[in-house]
This record gives structure tokens, C-alpha cells and sequence, in this order.
């Protein structure tokens, strides 16, 4: 999840093992290479070997699938190369994050959710989060409808949230009542054009350091994603005014009961936006911000987040031990900010009854 500078793998035409060189790219989705891999000149084990790549992550604007190869284009690898495909198979690609573009909109395209770590303007190191202002005040109406004096949002209407790159209305999902949220027509066709954002509705009026968030919240892939989404779905906090600077946990629905162990050992994330992007994390510090969940997609699934300091946990499905807990938090000791629900390009997602409490 995905909105982010990383480590783009340069695809030379040889056949020698290449190393990973760092850049900037515009893309719509992440690929991350999980092993050394040839790529290929056609999709078959008997067309000939243009390259091998090593593990390593990078950012492309499609991808496809044929049969048990993915396609990428050579040019988005490294923009030395003219252009052309290149074949890797799908069993040493993880594709975690992107939308749906134009190009890979078929039945066999792999268009999964978060673009946003390949963003080009992130940087590799955290920075100073700048001061927050002070809070927005929701109008009344917002007041009444959407906030109650024990900080109780029950999100029953879309009165009082501010919506980013993405659409809110209220809706009944699985016999409770809540809001869908999923991404804007405006930011699909941005982000198929190469430009990236971070989707979050602001519950506005939050200001938030410390405390405990709860919520119910549920999702699922959306209805033009390709196989690599996941159901991208979460909570973001101390979200600073350029909405792209905060610290989220979300939850990969789909991985919670999938048959590839890898994959339910990436059911929850951490993520700290724009400078910890999941990639990085998992690329630097493998397994230290993510863990397994029993999760089930577009289910009703309650969410605590307790937040002290630099110190974060997250508990699912009410258990009374964390799933995941953050000692590092990135935005530090001090940092504060609002509160935001947190999707993917690729997920349609619903969330109910938020409460904030110190």
C-alpha cells in the first residue's frame, strides 16, 4: 500500500546479472523482483534471455500477464532502452501497488493498488514534518451529524470529511451502515497519465498526537483490478496539511486466508508516507513492519491503533495481543495531525464507527 524516491532495477540488454542503480520514475504500479529472475524475449521458457534481474524493486505504468509470464516494458525499466517487452515469470514477481491504466485494463492485466511509492519527488531519508495549523473546524452541520463530544465518528453521512482523490457517500455494506469510499474518476485518469497521489478521506476537525483509533472497517478489490490487488484498506494519522505526509496501518484483505504463506505474512503493513514507503520497509527491514492477520475480504473487521510517542500498535479482529507493533514510529516523538481513512486505487472500501479517545 501505495501515496514514496525507490530502487529501480536497470534492465540492460545482456545477459549478465545487473545491479540495482536508484532513481526517480512516473509510474502506476510497483514491481518488486523476489529473486534473481531471467527476463525474456518472448513469453516461454524456450524464448531466449535478454537479461537476469536480481531482487530488487521498480516502478512501471503496466503490466501484463501472458500465460505464466508478466510483460513489462524495457524503456520503463531503463529509459536507455528503446522500446519493446520484456518477459519475467509470475512466480518471481510481487506486484503490490498501481491502478488500472488504459493499457492493462483486460481481463489479463496485472493492475494492482498503490502507486505511491514510486511517486518521483520522495526521498530516501525522513525528513522534519513541518508544524501543523491549527485544526479546521467543521461547519455544524458536520458537528451534529458526524462528531460527537466523546470523539465518536460513526461516518453515517459525509458530513465533516474531506475527501482527497477519491469518492465518499454514505452506503449500507453487509447490514451496517457506514461510507464507501473508492477513487475518483479525476485521479484514475491522472494516475493512468503517470501522476501519483495518495487517496484519504480527512475526518476533519481531528488534531491528533497520541491516543487510541478505532473503526470498522472492510474492503475488496475493485471491479477492474488486476490479479496483483489486495484489497488495500486502512487508517492514516497525524496526516500533515499536504496530505501526503503521515504514518498509516492498513490491511491486505485478500492475503489474510490465501494459500501462499508468503503472501499471509504481508496481511498488515505499516507505512510511514512519503519516505517509508511499504517497499522500502519490507526492502530494508524485512518482515519488521508487517505481519500476519486472519482477515476475510469486504468483512466488517474492527481496527484499535494505540499511539504514544514514537511507539504504535496495531490489534485486529478485538484480539487483546497486537498484530503489529512499530517502536520507530517515523514521524517521531512530537508529531501531530488529522486522522484519515486510507485506500488504494485499486480498492473499494467502507468504514463505520471511528472513535478517538486519549
Amino acid at each position: 500500500m501505495s501515496r514514496r524516491s525507490i530502487c529501480i532495477c536497470a534492465l540492460l540488454l545482456s545477459s549478465l546479472t545487473l545491479p540495482v542503480r536508484v532513481a526517480g520514475a512516473q509510474s502506476g504500479m510497483t514491481v518488486t523482483i523476489l529473486r534473481r529472475t531471467p527476463v525474456r524475449r518472448a513469453p516461454s521458457t524456450a524464448a531466449s534471455t535478454i537479461a537476469y534481474l536480481t531482487p530488487s524493486t521498480f516502478a512501471v505504468t503496466q503490466a501484463r500477464v501472458y500465460g505464466e509470464f508478466v510483460r513489462l516494458l524495457l524503456n520503463q525499466i531503463d529509459k536507455k532502452q528503446p522500446n519493446g517487452y520484456g518477459y519475467i515469470a509470475k512466480a518471481d514477481v510481487d506486484v503490490d501497488s498501481g491502478a488500472t491504466s488504459t493499457a492493462a485494463a483486460a481481463t489479463d492485466s496485472v493492475a494492482p493498488a498503490r502507486p505511491a511509492p514510486a511517486a518521483p519527488a520522495r526521498r530516501d531519508t525522513t525528513t522534519q514534518r513541518p508544524a501543523v495549523p491549527p485544526p479546521t473546524v467543521p461547519s455544524p452541520a458536520a458537528v451534529s451529524t458526524a462528531t460527537a463530544p466523546s470523539g465518536r465518528y460513526a461516518l453515517e453521512t459525509a458530513d465533516g470529511l474531506r475527501p482527497h482523490n477519491v469518492t465518499v457517500e454514505p452506503t449500507t455494506h453487509a447490514g451496517k451502515r457506514g461510507v464507501r469510499v473508492a477513487i475518483s474518476d479525476d485521479a484514475r485518469r491522472r494516475l493512468t497519465a503517470g501522476e501519483l497521489a495518495d487517496e484519504l478521506v480527512v475526518i476533519e476537525g481531528t488534531d491528533f498526537a497520541n491516543g487510541v483509533i478505532e473503526a470498522e472497517i472492510a474492503g475488496a478489490p475493485g471491479p477492474n483490478a488486476g490479479e496483483g490487488a489486495r484489497g488495500f484498506v486502512g487508517i492514516a494519522f497525524r496526516v500533515q496539511p499536504d496530505l501526503k505526509t503521515y504514518d498509516a496501518f492498513y490491511l491486505r484483505m485478500t492475503n489474510g486466508r490465501a494459500e501462499d504463506q508468503e503472501r499471509r505474512n504481508h496481511a498488515v503493513q505499516y507505512i510511514s508516507h512519503p519516505a517509508w514507503p511499504w517497499n522500502r520497509l519490507r526492502q530494508e527491514t524485512p518482515g519488521r513492519y508487517e505481519a500476519y492477520a486472519d482477515l476475510v475480504p469486504d468483512a466488517w473487521t474492527p481496527i484499535r491503533i494505540e499511539v504514544r510517542g514514537s511507539k504504535a500498535r496495531l490489534y485486529v479482529n478485538g484480539q487483546p495481543q497486537p498484530t503489529l507493533i512499530v517502536n520507530d514510529v517515523k514521524t517521531g516523538e512530537n508529531a501531530r495531525g488529522a486522522i484519515a481513512l486510507w485506500i488504494d486505487p485499486g480498492t473499494v472500501a467502507y468504514f463505520r464507527n471511528v472513535r478517538v479517545t486519549p
